[in-house]
């Protein structure tokens, strides 16, 4: 029992109260770490520290709900991808205590995901969990330093552009089932982010003159996109087919769906963000002026 040290470099706190075994961390600092060894066997004497910490026993998975209740529902207009990362992070955290998640456990987790998914999503998933650690800090939820504090993220190629070939499209297609197949089709052939689509009304598509209004934008715009036959097919027999009483064209966004389409097709290092970059290239390809190609992007 005492102060040690992970091989990540940061140190603990290893001690017993009440017959219970309790490792906390504290940082790359042993100076910070001697005189927080101090300070916990000083409440311990005191009779003061479980009555200061009876909320640590919370779980990983109870306190990210809670998270996704109270703060990314709340404040994030994207807190439907936190749903998504969060689902990602409870597979590997879930069960564990806030108080039991290491520096050395957030890397093993970044080493797993490393070989099934690109860097990019890596950096997203542990952004999340570092938000999730901040906001359990914040509401006295988790009574120590941040255990993402230490944990690097990946560099990221920001100049990457992905996009398939004719072959690779056909493929990802024939993988993609029922309405998953019908979003696929709008994005790669519209350009539209997967958000755009996912919030599309009947109100939204005029399948007279062939106009889709995107009344939400990531950059706070309005545009419109004119359809192709491909697109308004894929409206004509989603119209057919509609509920009189659901508004929304599409029911589900279907992440898991797609990457499991993907991985299907055999298609590597490809996300659904890549559709949009597929569309503009073939796009530019086929000789659309740059500022046209802009405007249907909804790029300032």
């Amino acid at each position: 029992m005492g102060v040690r040290q992970y091989e990540s470099g940061d140190y603990y706190l290893d001690y017993r109260v009440n017959g219970k075994r309790i490792r906390e961390v504290v940082g790359p600092n042993k100076k910070v770490a001697d005189a927080a060894w101090h300070k916990r066997q000083a409440e311990i004497a005191e009779n003061k520290f479980l009555d200061k910490r009876k909320d640590e026993k919370i779980k990983f998975g109870d306190f990210a709900q809670i998270y996704l209740d109270n703060h990314a529902k709340v404040n994030k207009r994207s807190w439907e991808s936190d749903v998504f990362l969060v689902k990602k992070l409870n597979r590997y955290f879930g069960n564990k205590l806030l108080i039991e998640i290491t520096p050395m456990d957030i890397e093993k987790y970044k080493a797993e995901r490393t070989g099934k998914v690109a860097h990019a999503t890596v950096n997203r998933e542990l952004a999340c969990l570092k938000c999730i650690f901040n906001k359990a800090i914040q509401w006295k939820k988790f009574y120590h330093p941040n255990p993402m504090k230490s944990v690097k993220l990946f560099k990221e190629n920001n100049q990457r552009v992905r996009y398939l070939s004719k072959d690779e499209m056909f493929r990802l297609l024939d993988e993609c089932k029922g309405e998953l197949k019908s979003i696929v089709m709008v994005a790669a052939n519209t350009g539209m982010r997967r958000g755009e689509i996912a919030a599309l009304k009947w109100s939204d598509v005029d399948l007279h003159a062939d106009l889709i209004y995107v009344r939400k934008s990531k950059s706070g715009y309005s545009r419109i996109i004119p359809m192709n036959r491909a697109v308004k097919e894929v409206f004509n027999s989603l119209h057919i087919r509609k509920k009189t009483d659901n508004e929304y064209i599409f029911e589900r966004r279907h992440r898991e769906g797609f990457e499991a389409a993907v991985e299907r097709a055999k298609i590597v290092n490809f996300k659904f963000h890549d559709i949009r970059h597929h569309f503009a290239s073939y796009a530019a390809m086929a000789g659309m002026d740059l500022n046209t190609l802009r405007e249907l992007l909804g790029h300032k």
